[in-house]
C-alpha cells in the first residue's frame, strides 16, 4: 500500500446500525469499513469524504449468494471499501443474516418463516397432509420461530426390477435379452405439501414426482 504507515491504522470499524422498526425485532443494516485510501493529507476521520466508496451490498449480491462468507471474501478480494450485511432478529430472539422479508429469493423455500404455536399433527391425506393451525404468520418485519425442516412430506418408495438372459451361440458370439421395469408396483409418488401459511391450499398436496410404471424390453448381439 502507498502512503505513510501511520495512515493505515486499523481500519476495521463497525459502522452504525441503520434500523427500521423496534430495537427488539426490527431489521438492521450493518456496514463494516475495511481499509482507508492512500491519501497523505487525509485526517483520521475525514477520508470518507475525499472519494467515492465501493460498498459491497449484501457482500456483493451480483458476485455470489447474498450475505454469505463466500460473498464477503470475494468482495474483499475485489477491493471493496465496505461490506454491507443485513441482520434480523426472529420473534424468539435468534439472529438471522438475511436481506429479504421472505426466503423465496435466497433459498429453495417459499414465503416467510412462520411462528409455531403447538405441535404439528399429520392427518396425512392429500387435502390435509399436516394441520396448518399449528402455524401463524409472524408479525411484520420479523421472522417466525419455526425451525428449518420442521415439516416432513410423504417420502418416496420406489421399486425397480430387471431380468437378464444370456445365450452363448459360439465362443465369440453371444445374445442377450433383458427386461426392465421402473416403478414396478406403479406406486404414486406424491410431492411436498403446500407450506405457505395463509394460502388457501396450505397443507394440501397437489403434485406428484417421478414417473408411473415404465416397462422396456431389449436385446443385444455381441460378436
Amino acid at each position: 500500500m502507498d502512503g505513510p504507515p501511520e495512515l493505515w491504522t486499523p481500519l476495521l470499524r463497525v459502522g452504525k446500525f441503520l434500523y427500521k422498526g423496534s430495537v427488539a425485532i426490527g431489521p438492521f443494516a450493518l456496514l463494516v469499513i475495511l481499509v482507508a485510501p492512500p491519501v497523505a493529507s487525509a485526517g483520521p476521520t475525514d477520508w470518507t469524504e475525499l472519494r467515492t466508496l465501493n460498498i459491497a451490498h449484501q457482500g456483493g449480491e451480483d458476485e455470489a449468494p447474498s450475505n454469505t462468507m463466500y460473498a464477503y471474501d470475494r468482495a474483499m478480494r475485489l477491493g471493496s471499501d465496505m461490506l454491507e450485511t443485513d441482520i434480523h432478529v426472529t420473534s424468539d430472539g435468534k439472529i438471522v443474516v438475511i436481506h429479504d422479508s421472505t426466503v423465496d429469493r435466497t433459498t429453495n423455500g417459499t414465503g416467510s418463516r412462520p411462528d409455531i404455536i403447538k405441535p404439528v399433527m399429520y392427518p396425512k391425506t392429500l387435502q390435509r397432509w399436516f394441520d396448518p393451525s399449528s402455524y401463524i404468520a409472524p408479525a411484520p418485519y420479523t421472522y417466525g420461530n419455526a425451525a428449518r425442516n420442521s415439516l416432513y412430506g410423504p417420502g418416496r418408495t420406489n421399486w425397480d426390477a430387471s431380468l437378464f438372459k444370456n445365450f452363448v451361440l459360439r465362443e465369440e458370439m453371444k445374445f442377450e435379452i433383458r427386461a426392465e421395469a421402473f416403478n414396478l408396483p406403479n406406486h404414486p409418488q406424491f410431492g411436498l405439501p403446500n407450506q405457505n401459511i395463509g394460502n388457501a391450499q396450505v397443507g394440501s398436496i397437489t403434485s406428484i414426482v417421478g414417473n408411473p410404471r415404465q416397462l422396456q424390453l431389449g436385446a443385444r448381439f455381441q460378436f
